[in-house]
């Protein structure tokens, strides 16, 4: 009831506009003012039957039907029409976006619209994206610092290259056939406490029995990157904004599951708003996850994404490297690179960069960045080609043929052929249509590539490695500049 004594023209739970906004009184100040935006009519042409008024801030006002299109409802809202009766009613949430939100303005003076319940989700999102920009500007600051610094750092190994690979020849690797114990083997391997896997690329002759004289020489020429590496997951470890706020929600939402509430009608203390299903703590915290609809874990800001591309990048640099090595030292004295422990440390730096690969799709996929996962893709087909290429330059005895081991290699080299071609349909299927193009060529490229390395891994052809242009592109990866 408005202080007139007439019906209130808004809807409940919100404030009751001015006297002025009355219907019955028809203030001509306001009767003549626009409150219908996608009709163009004013206060006094509408029928408040049909579509109640919402007072703003600023002393203007607009329909219910106008603010639900400007406030984009059906973006945070499930909702179903009465076909009868057109009337939208809204039934559930819907995730967050996680792109910018910008805040709606009264289409008269352009003031803020902040304080209205029904659209409270939506005002609040956009409030966090602007005070977010300082924390992304300060982070992305941060990620640039650590590029520069890596674009650096591999200009300085790959000036040292020649000398290093030269310095290598002077103590030749013993043969190393049988893989090192599992239990060492941690790099690329996950503790189940951390979010990425080991990425201790600088202890050789403990783990993978490479000459102590080429440990020392590793660790000289590629220090320069693992400053980078460092620098990319102290980013990651940094608790960002996105992190931060996706703690409280989940915090905030369990105090309101769990707290206690007295029922008049039972005569007992309740919790009426615990989740109907859930038994255990743990359960709650789950439903309470889902409800507040912000990326899991909070892994969804963009210098988290951009830190694991580009731990990515720097391990990819490194696998360059370390390639270099093998068919340096196979070039000097036939397979002492492939049948040494360069071999399962290569090995290992793959599944290292794979692990890294999926981290960043799962990621990009959740901040809903579809790019970044395309190109991610393409970057896990490489890998996958180089494992195979690195199976098939495991050279097998002619004689006599060992069946079992034969047997065991083409089931391997069958299972990332899969997977690659569950990538290959991904590009083809889902990549956003600005570079389909580009990815669907590269993709091709790799087919191939994989296709080759898949006969010689199972044996029906000879393997026949450094070939220019793999020697090329092994570490380059995929351009991911796109954020």
């Amino acid at each position: 009831m408005l202080n007139c004594g007439h019906r209130c023209p808004s809807i409940c739970g919100e404030k009751c506009p001015s006297k002025k906004f009355c219907v019955e009184c028809k203030d001509p100040t306001t009767m003549s003012m626009l409150v219908d935006v996608i009709m163009g009519q004013n206060l006094g042409e509408i029928d408040i039957e049909e579509d109640l008024i919402l007072g703003l801030s600023c002393g203007h006002a607009l329909t219910v039907t106008s603010l639900d299109g400007m406030m984009e409802m059906n973006q945070y809202y499930e909702s179903k029409m009465d076909k009868e009766t057109g009337v939208v009613t809204y039934t559930g949430k819907k995730d967050l976006p996680s792109d910018e939100v910008p805040q709606v303005a009264c289409h008269l003076c352009r003031k803020p619209i902040t304080s209205l319940h029904r659209y409270g989700r939506r005002i609040k999102v956009a409030q966090l994206s602007q005070r977010c920009k300082k924390f992304q500007i300060a982070e992305a600051k941060v990620v640039n610092d650590a590029k520069r610094a890596f674009d650096v750092a591999r200009v300085r190994v790959e000036e040292n290259e020649t000398k290093f690979l030269e310095s290598l020849l002077k103590h030749i690797p013993e043969p190393c056939e049988v893989p090192p114990e599992a239990s060492t083997r941690l790099l690329g391997r996950m503790d189940g406490t951390r979010f990425f896997p080991d990425t201790t690329v600088d202890d050789l002759t403990k783990v993978y029995n490479i000459p102590k004289e080429h440990e020392e020489a590793w660790k000289k020429y590629i220090h320069p990157v693992l400053g980078s590496l460092t620098a990319f997951r102290n980013i990651n470890k940094k608790v960002s904004p996105t992190k931060q706020l996706f703690d409280a929600a989940v915090s905030h939402l369990y105090r309101i599951k769990v707290a206690p509430s007295y029922d008049v009608n039972l005569g007992q203390v309740t919790q009426p708003l615990y989740p109907e299903h859930a038994t255990t703590v743990s359960d709650v915290v789950q439903a309470c996850i889902l409800e507040c609809g912000l990326p899991r874990d909070g892994h969804g800001g963009s210098s988290f994404v951009d830190s694991i591309q580009e731990r990515t990048n720097v391990l990819i640099f490194i696998i360059t490297k370390v390639s270099s090595v093998i068919s340096r030292l196979d070039k000097n004295n036939a397979k002492s690179g492939t049948n040494s422990g360069w071999y399962w440390f290569m090995e290992d730096l793959l599944l290292c960069a794979r692990v890294h690969v999926e981290k960043l799709q799962t990621t990009a996929r959740e901040g809903k960045r579809d790019r970044t996962a395309a190109y991610a893709s393409v970057m896990r087909m490489d890998l996958i080609v180089k494992t195979v290429q690195l199976i098939a330059s495991k050279p097998l005895p002619r004689w006599p043929v060992d069946e079992e081991l034969m047997k065991q290699r083409r089931k391997v080299t069958d299972e990332w052929t899969e997977q690659f071609m569950i990538e290959h349909k991904a590009i083809k299927d889902h990549c956003p249509r600005g570079i389909k193009d580009e990815l669907t060529e590269k993709a091709n490229i790799f087919e191939e590539r994989m296709a080759t390395a898949v006969r010689a891994a199972r044996g029906d052809a000879e393997y026949r490695p450094n070939r220019p242009s793999m020697e090329r592109d092994i570490g380059t990866g995929v351009p991911m500049d796109i954020l």
